[in-house]
């Protein structure tokens, strides 16, 4: 197979010999990095579309950590909001979850 990096051909498990890296097969299985991202899926399931008004002291990686489980949903959290800088919310702002 090629190496994803380089392009050289490379055994799967073996270091490439141009650049280095290793033949991972979490790089040419597909289904099963497919399969790892559907788990990382938010905890909470939505029914509704849900709010969340901020409060002083709050930022959107509490706020997503305390509703998907994880701040990393924080970026999720901010393109549903439209929010082109997620360190600027303010209090009283009313978001959709």
């Amino acid at each position: 197979m090629k190496c994803k990096f380089c392009g050289a051909e490379v055994e799967l498990g073996k270091i490439c010999e141009y650049c280095g890296s290793r033949a991972e097969k979490e790089y040419y299985h597909t289904q099963e990095v497919q399969k790892r991202k559907q788990e990382r899926q938010p905890r909470k399931q939505r029914t509704a579309a849900q709010t969340y008004t901020v409060k002083k002291g709050d930022c959107l990686w509490n706020i997503a950590k305390s509703v998907y489980g994880s701040g990393t949903w924080c970026y999720e959290l901010a393109r549903k909001n439209n929010i082109k800088n997620p360190d600027l919310i303010y209090p009283g702002q009313v978001l959709e979850i």
